[in-house]
């Protein structure tokens, strides 16, 4: 006749089978806990972040021109933008006076006037009736690149995935 007990398995002759230990201790499992964080800490932050910074700032810029756009009609007044291409600045005129922003993934800007600038400095100019031509900001971050398109009969603007 068999027994179980804590400390094992009793068969006829009353001696003890050791039954082996299974599981994983805690010091075990702290240590696997502990290594998976660190290879999530050291990967996660590279993959969605560009992508993420990239898009803000496309949004950004499509406020900017949304908000020129339907401030200088509504006001009746010309403001203007400036891109500054050599420090990825976007200059433009409010109410409040003069704001500056830092575009980091500022690439080149597409007037229909102009053609494509990469560098230097381009003016923009929106007046009472809006800004007269199209306009596209390039934006470009770690490989990946976005296109903000500004349209000057709808007044829209949107955001496009290159």
């Amino acid at each position: 006749m068999t027994q179980i007990s804590k400390t094992g398995i009793f068969n006829k002759r009353h001696r003890v089978i050791k039954i082996p230990a299974q599981g994983f201790t805690l010091l075990e499992m702290m240590i696997v806990i502990f290594i998976i964080s660190f290879i999530f800490a050291v990967a996660l932050p590279s993959f969605p972040i560009s992508q993420n910074k990239l898009k803000t700032e496309a949004r950004k810029v499509a406020s900017i021109l949304r908000y020129l756009n339907e401030t200088s009609a509504s006001k009746k007044e010309t403001f203007f933008l400036k891109f500054n291409l050599d420090e990825d600045t976007i200059e433009w005129e409010d109410s409040g006076g003069t704001k500056t922003e830092k575009i980091k993934t500022l690439s080149a800007v597409k007037l229909s006037s102009k053609g494509t600038v990469k560098e230097g400095e381009l003016i923009v100019f929106f007046e009472p009736l809006g800004l007269k031509e199209h306009l596209r900001v390039y934006l470009e971050h770690s490989g990946k690149e976005m296109t903000v398109a500004f349209n000057p009969i709808s007044g829209r603007t949107k955001i496009l995935n290159d």
